[in-house]
């Protein structure tokens, strides 16, 4: 069975949000790179603050010396600018590159016309990008999400079929069985 359709951009764009969140949400190697970012940057803050205290200590030594004294500002603002860096390279900079990676893909997928077939092998795709066959073993699901027939492949990719790709309710309904029975089918092979 084979289904031809173009992805409509404002709807697609929401989907890919929502299951992108909903798949690293519950991702272990986001979560283990998270604590490696906080385990990277703790020595970095101790540092930050010694050096802070040691500027303090300057600060009570230069003070006779100099009238304006602005080096506890500095120490300060060593603190404050280790947080900034911090914030911007684990939370701002991977937002800042997945919103572009998807915005270069995203013009690619939704201006040409997708193709899913359902084979003997596996899960035929087809797009401007790339044309695979997925063995049945990397299909983790098959969910009907926003008007969607979404099928979760591998780990962290998706391909969402738009409802009105079908002709009809029934078209919908016998795809998404025969996928799930070729799943099945082939879980019983494999396990």
């Amino acid at each position: 069975m084979e289904i031809r359709y173009q992805l409509p951009t404002a709807e697609y764009a929401a989907l890919q949000k929502k299951i992108s969140r909903r798949i690293y949400k519950g991702n272990k190697m986001v979560r283990r790179l998270k604590i490696y970012d906080v385990a990277l940057f703790f020595p970095y803050l101790v540092l930050l603050v010694l050096t802070h205290y040691h500027i303090r200590d300057l600060q009570e030594m230069l003070g006779d010396c100099y009238e304006p004294n602005y080096s506890p500002w500095l120490g300060w603002l060593l603190v404050i600018g280790g947080y900034f860096i911090f914030g911007y390279a684990t939370v701002f900079r991977p937002i800042f590159v997945n919103k572009i990676f998807r915005e270069q893909v995203k013009a690619e997928l939704t201006d040409c016309e997708q193709v899913v077939r359902i084979q003997e092998d596996g899960l035929y795709l087809q797009n401007a990008l790339v044309r695979s066959v997925f063995f049945y073993t990397k299909v983790r699901a098959v969910e009907n999400i926003d008007n969607c027939l979404v099928i979760f492949l591998g780990s962290g990719h998706f391909q969402a079929i738009p409802y009105n790709a079908f002709a009809d309710e029934d078209q919908r309904m016998a795809f998404e069985h025969l996928l799930k029975s070729k799943m099945t089918q082939n879980e019983r092979l494999s396990g």
